[in-house]
């Protein structure tokens, strides 16, 4: 039985991409509001800064930002290795004790932790529903950049650079290709298509936006598809990148998009997973910092997405 509580844990953490940004993320959601806010759909919010627990080492590189060559097939992957770590620690002990939990990121890399954990205590019994403009399904031998943002689907499913695999460590318990729902995706290089579609017995499922489009932006459509998937599993996690959102509606992440989802598309997404009473976790990527209206308004989106998200049944 999941208790009504919800942890949130921060992890500003930015070094999975080229640019900063993104470690401001936790700062500029309480700003607009996250923990009043999540305090309407639960009397028990509690907050982790999981910036506390970094290295000396990882504190100077989020300053310093050392300089790492464009050939890298993973960059700062120490300090990579060292959140992935911490947060999968995080996230392990709070569903221990039976609580929700809400990440906040941070760039995508930092999923490659948090997701970790939520698979190896449900086991079979979650369901994932990714959603992202990109498939994040790079490994060190597929990656043009060397981002780690880009690669941690393809680590969670057992693919990819020790450092973020961590085979010994994870004792083989890897999302199974059959657990993992992938939507809105509208770019994508071939090496992770190939992965997601070819790489496994049984492919990933995506639904990208195009297919959506296609459907008429029909939500019934995308409920059916999410209802097909998540009779299947006792709980549900979603991991959600705010650049799968439309920039006019969220205009400050990482990527800017224009061909994502519509502010109230989104939010009823968020809906969709709240009323099957299964999630148990939920995480929120990709916020840039920005000092202007635009930039609140991204934020104040994705407070909204939270509660939306972790609201129970």
């Amino acid at each position: 039985m999941r208790s009504g509580r919800i942890t949130v844990i921060e992890t500003p953490f930015d070094l999975g991409g080229d640019h900063k940004g993104a470690a401001e993320g936790p700062r500029v959601l309480r700003g607009a509001g996250l923990y009043a806010d999540l305090a309407t759909v639960s009397d028990r919010v509690y907050g982790i800064d999981l910036a506390a627990r970094f290295s000396p080492l990882l504190r100077y590189e989020l300053e310093v930002r050392p300089y790492c060559r464009p050939s890298s097939p993973m960059k700062h992957s120490v300090s990579v290795a060292e959140v992935v770590n911490l947060l999968d620690s995080a996230v392990s002990d709070e569903l221990e004790m039976g609580n929700r939990v809400l990440s906040i990121g941070g760039d995508h890399s930092i999923a490659a932790g948090s997701l970790a954990a939520v698979r190896c205590h449900f086991g079979a019994r979650v369901g994932l529903i990714w959603i992202d403009a990109h498939m994040d399904a790079h490994t060190t031998q597929t990656t043009p950049t060397g981002n780690t943002h880009g690669m941690p689907l393809a680590a969670l499913l057992g693919h990819g650079s020790y450092r973020l695999v961590r085979k010994e460590a994870r004792g083989g318990c890897f999302w199974k290709p059959e657990q993992v729902l992938l939507v809105g995706v509208s770019s994508y290089e071939e090496g992770e298509e190939k992965l997601l579609r070819a790489g496994f017995d049984t492919p990933v499922r995506i639904i990208t936006m195009n297919e959506f489009v296609e459907n008429g932006r029909s939500l019934p459509w995308l409920f059916y598809q999410f209802g097909m998937f998540g009779r299947d599993f006792d709980y549900l996690a979603a991991t959600l990148d705010m650049d799968g959102v439309n920039w006019r509606f969220a205009p400050h992440v990482q990527y800017q998009n224009p061909n994502g989802f519509t502010d109230q598309e989104i939010l009823n997404l968020g809906g969709w997973c709240a009323s099957t009473g299964k999630v148990v976790f939920g995480e929120i990527v990709e916020v840039i910092a920005r000092l202007n209206s635009s930039s609140y308004r991204t934020a104040k989106l994705a407070v909204e997405l939270a509660v939306a998200l972790m609201r129970q049944k």
